[in-house]
């Protein structure tokens, strides 16, 4: 191993890196996803497998660490660019003893090689690209840190959200404004140009692209109009090659971003990055469900609330009890009645990960929710483990609070009619039977008509009236209507 190598790898390069870039670094070391491409004494290129199926390639360039203060530059192919995750991964595949002699006889191949002379290339021909249209690149990340509060003398947690614009020409990616810009190329190298123009070199001539700056100010709008100001405070979220950054005020505006505006901004041709701790990260949920197992012969039935989420089904009862126990403070009935119906509830689904291995993270509405949970009332907690509650059949009434909700049902039709006519019960019209020689009062036909519903129904109930207001006036007209009276009791009820 060259000396230069062996001086860089003793060196304290990690102080180079963020310390949330080097835990995935290392995660990713771990599961030994580096290849090494080619090697020289001074320069290493590896290959790394991304979060996804994507693979970017790593170039490394060594100085004397005694005689350099910027002895290590670390470039990647991946969107990041530079000082990423997967830079971290290569220098520790380097610093593993076990991959040293691989490394070895790269290098060692390598230096067999003769040199060859340094031939004189021509000038080449020079052609001007002005009317190449940037396409906008938008790299989302969040970054979670603890910084000590003076107020409270305490470590306090923090998450700070950025979004990094960068345009696209071609495979170069270019940031900054027209005046002074830096260009960071599909190769990773950077460069400032004062004229603003691109410079690419072929194998027959030199391109000059030109940036379209006016272009370039009408997309920086177009992020302004939806709240994004530039971030005047520094972050680590992402490096400053990632392209110019910006943020929004709060969490509230971030969600709206993600779940309103994030997917026109895909129709429209953005170019979307988003970074595995992004903390916005949403899985859209596809439809909302309810499932009824009942049978005429039971007098309970089976009541399952989901969701859908990339085409699986999700019952709803687990996620809400995690929740109710997780984050009581969020899920008392007084917090959720202050919330706005349009307010998003986000919730990390750590059973059902993404393809890269991180959490699933939902965005449900207090909207749904609260009907949602008048429906279950106190049940989940009796039921711990079911994706299904099994509720009594008079508390059919409950399904009733779900019809104004855009959900997909699958049985239960019968129960869902009785349901309605159950909550309705009190409407059904009823007259004076023959033979009852009295008047009734206005609320006590009302509960000679709820009796009577009742027995339609065949569900039972009980008449709990103040005393002497003339339950058992109610409950005699009921019986004249259901028989007539008996002999023995006739003269009573005249």
């Amino acid at each position: 191993m060259s000396s230069i190598l062996e001086k860089v790898l003793a060196a304290a390069w990690t102080d180079l890196f963020h310390e949330r870039t080097l835990e995935r670094g290392r995660d990713y070391a771990r599961q030994k996803r580096i290849v090494l491409e080619d090697s020289s004494p001074q320069i290493i290129r590896t290959a790394c497998r991304g979060s996804g199926l994507e693979i970017y390639t790593q170039t490394l360039l060594f100085k004397d660490p005694d005689r350099y203060k910027n002895y290590l530059t670390c470039k990647c192919t991946c969107p990041v660019r530079n000082d990423c995750k997967h830079c971290v991964a290569a220098l520790l595949f380097l610093q593993d003893p076990h991959n040293r002699p691989l490394l070895q006889a790269a290098l060692a191949s390598h230096q067999q090689e003769p040199e060859k002379p340094v031939e004189q290339k021509p000038r080449l021909p020079e052609r001007l690209i002005d009317d190449l249209q940037p396409r906008p690149r938008l790299i989302l990340a969040s970054i979670e840190f603890s910084a000590y509060e003076p107020r409270n003398g305490r470590m306090q947690r923090h998450i700070q959200h950025r979004a990094a614009l960068a345009f696209a020409y071609g495979k170069h990616y270019a940031v900054g404004t027209t005046n002074v810009s830096i260009l960071v190329s599909s190769l990773g190298s950077d460069l400032v140009n004062q004229k603003s123009d691109i410079i690419e070199h072929t194998d027959t001539e030199t391109l000059r692209i030109r940036r379209q700056g006016e272009r370039e100010r009408q997309l920086r709008q177009e992020l302004a109009d939806l709240g994004f100001k530039v971030a005047t405070r520094q972050s680590k979220a992402l490096p400053d090659s990632a392209g110019d950054m910006y943020e929004l005020p709060n969490d509230k505006a971030w969600l709206h971003f993600v779940l309103d505006d994030l997917p026109r901004l895909r129709e429209q041709g953005w170019e979307i990055d988003i970074q595995e701790e992004f903390g916005f990260d949403v899985t859209p949920v596809e439809d909302w469900y309810a499932v009824i197992d009942e049978e005429n012969e039971r007098d309970w039935f089976d009541l399952e609330l989901g969701i859908i989420v990339n085409g699986e089904r999700l019952s709803l009862l687990p996620i809400l009890i995690n929740l109710i126990r997780s984050h009581p403070e969020l899920m008392s009935p007084s917090a959720v009645a202050k919330r706005g119906d349009e307010e998003q509830l986000l919730v990390q689904l750590n059973h059902f990960t993404q393809s890269g291995g991180s959490p699933v993270q939902i965005a449900l509405p207090y909207g749904r929710l609260k009907p949602v949970l008048a429906t279950l009332g106190d049940f989940y907690w009796r039921q711990e483990g079911n994706n299904a509650l099994r509720m009594s059949k008079a508390d059919a009434a409950r399904l009733t609070q779900l019809e104004d909700l855009p959900l997909t049902w699958q049985g239960g039709d019968r129960l869902r009619h009785f349901a309605e006519r159950l909550i309705n019960i009190k409407d059904a019209p009823v007259s004076l039977p023959d033979g009852l020689n009295a008047t009734l009062r206005p609320y006590q036909l009302e509960g000679l008509s709820w009796m009577q519903s009742l027995r339609e129904l065949e569900v039972g109930g009980v008449l709990a009236d103040d005393m002497g207001l003339g339950k058992t006036l109610q409950t005699l007209a009921h019986l004249l209507m259901e028989n007539k009276p008996a002999a023995s009791i006739a003269r009573h009820w005249r």
